[in-house]
């Protein structure tokens, strides 16, 4: 790469009175535009303050020149290229080998955070020196080992920091179950019954409804959702997929883990 030139040097000097590199407790706003909402992969790309980490699009950079006094922005530049079939596929391959087993969010198990994407970015970065309204931008490609050291520093920071947006977002998310009181030590009669493992199969003991099904886990009676209702202190839970659910007028009223098999 070619080297950068003194006049340029000297303008980049000239901006860099009181930069520092973000720590890890500063908002970096490099996902989004302050005012709009342009990103690295809109048509212009997103400009970053290196003096308040604030990103702007396109349309609002002079606005923040103006307000901020500062002359120096990282420049970024995203644009989608579409994967291959085959790049598809091997993702589609993992997507599969890897489906939920718990109810979770970006944790190991759970569900993605993200959608699969169908395509992958290509980055580019650039130092952008302002020089007022009616003046050419400059414009030095990054990386760029002639810059000086600070100004490196801040770039690799900004670069490397965790966007706003991210630190603020759920990062990861999973369900706590616990073992109901109710149901803790509660017998399990042997009454003969077997409970079908196909859903199509379950219906109420009374009713035969297919709907709103709940299922006393001492007995293995099947009643209906108008009967949990008329509640008479049995330990009932909803018959579903994931997990068992504790009778509603019960105080504990949320998801529960099954409990373990007591012979009674």
């Amino acid at each position: 790469m070619s080297g950068i030139s003194e006049d340029v040097l000297a303008k980049v000097r000239a901006g860099m009175q009181g930069l520092q590199p973000p720590s890890h407790f500063d908002k970096v706003y490099k996902d989004e535009c302050m005012y709009s909402f342009d990103n690295p992969e809109s048509p212009g790309g997103l400009y970053v303050n290196l003096k308040s980490y604030q990103g702007v699009g396109e349309d609002y950079l002079e606005l923040d020149h103006q307000k901020s006094g500062n002359t120096l922005y990282l420049h970024l530049l995203w644009e989608r290229v579409p994967m291959s079939e085959e790049e598809m596929a091997a993702m589609a391959a993992v997507e599969a080998a890897n489906k939920p087993t718990k109810l979770a969010l970006g944790a190991e198990g759970g569900f993605a955070l993200e959608a699969q994407k169908t395509y992958t970015l290509e980055k580019s970065a650039s130092l952008v020196v302002l020089q007022g309204a009616e003046q050419t931008r400059l414009t030095v490609p990054l990386p760029c080992p002639d810059l000086p050291e600070l100004v490196l520093n801040v770039i690799t920071a900004i670069q490397a920091h965790e966007g706003a947006s991210k630190q603020e977002a759920v990062a990861a998310w999973e369900e706590e179950r616990r073992v109901s009181k109710y149901a803790e030590n509660l017998p399990q009669l042997d009454t003969g019954r077997r409970i079908s493992p196909n859903p199509a199969d379950w219906q109420c003991d009374e009713t035969g409804v297919t709907e709103n099904l709940w299922l006393n886990l001492s007995t293995g009676h099947i009643g209906s959702g108008r009967q949990v209702r008329q509640h008479d202190g049995r330990v009932c839970a909803h018959v579903g997929v994931f997990s068992f659910v504790v009778c509603l007028l019960c105080p504990e009223h949320d998801i529960m883990k099954p409990p373990g098999r007591q012979q009674g």
